[in-house]
Parts: structure tokens; C-alpha cells; sequence
């Protein structure tokens, strides 16, 4: 999906994923970044409604929240993301993040989104891919 091959550690040749960073999106907006074991969120939008995380708000009556800058976590020691580090002593990691971030901006494009295109059976799968016209013939037994 992503042209990233991912073989040889399902089959145990190797620890490690060719990937050196993740994109997390909600919708099209960049919410955060990991690269290697740091991950920088740029917006969070509440937490678990538990009063442990930095974020203590709950995630589903949240207003979305701009960090900048960003927090920025170790998930080799914090996996669950809820003490943020202090990104002054953390300057060339953020640093490298940032780039990292304004690259993959610089070249990035969306598509119009298909969640918006009605109910038209077009935009659905068809168990008959002969049939003709679709809204007629196109029906799955169940």
C-alpha cells in the first residue's frame, strides 16, 4: 500500500522494517510525526479521559490543540506517550523532525475525498464486474 516491503521481518529475517518514520493524519491535517523512537505531535485532541496523560481532556469533546512547539515523546521508554520531554535538551532531535516534516509537506498532495459522492451505486463494489448497468445488476447474494 505504501511501497514499503515489509517481508523479511513477517518472516523473521529481521528486526527491523525498512521505514524510518511515520505520518499520522486525521483527515488532511499532519497531527504528528515519528521518526525512529521519537514521535512529535503537532495537534493532539484529547487523550483517554485519564488524568495521567498530558493531555487530559477527553478525546471525543476535545477542541483540537497547536503545540509549538510540538511535543515530542520517546516511545523506547514512554510508549504511552505521557510525559512529554523537554525539547530544549532535545534540540537536534526536533531539528531533524522539522525537516522531516517539510519535505514530506513540500511534496504532498490530496486527493478529493470519495466519502462525499452520495449513495450512487457507482461508488461501490460489484460482485458482477459484467454487469450492465450497474444500479440494476449489481447485487451480492448473501
Amino acid at each position: 500500500m505504501d511501497g514499503y516491503d515489509l517481508t523479511p521481518v513477517l518472516t523473521g529475517e529481521s528486526e527491523m522494517g525498512p521505514r524510518e518514520e511515520m505520518f499520522y493524519y486525521s483527515g488532511h491535517m499532519l497531527m504528528a510525526i515519528r521518526q525512529h523512537k521519537y514521535k512529535a505531535h503537532f495537534w493532539t485532541k484529547g487523550s483517554h479521559c485519564h488524568n495521567s496523560y498530558h493531555d487530559q481532556d477527553c478525546w471525543d469533546t476535545a477542541p483540537l490543540k497547536a503545540h509549538e512547539p510540538p511535543l515530542l515523546f520517546d516511545l523506547e521508554f514512554d510508549t504511552k506517550e505521557r510525559f512529554p520531554l523537554d525539547v530544549k535538551q532535545y534540540e537536534t532531535v526536533l531539528e531533524s523532525i522539522m525537516a522531516l516534516k517539510a519535505g514530506h509537506e513540500g511534496k504532498m498532495t490530496f486527493s478529493p475525498g470519495e466519502m462525499n459522492t452520495g449513495g450512487s451505486a457507482e461508488n461501490f463494489p460489484c460482485c458482477n464486474a459484467d454487469c450492465k448497468p450497474r444500479n440494476f445488476c449489481c447485487a451480492c447474494k448473501t
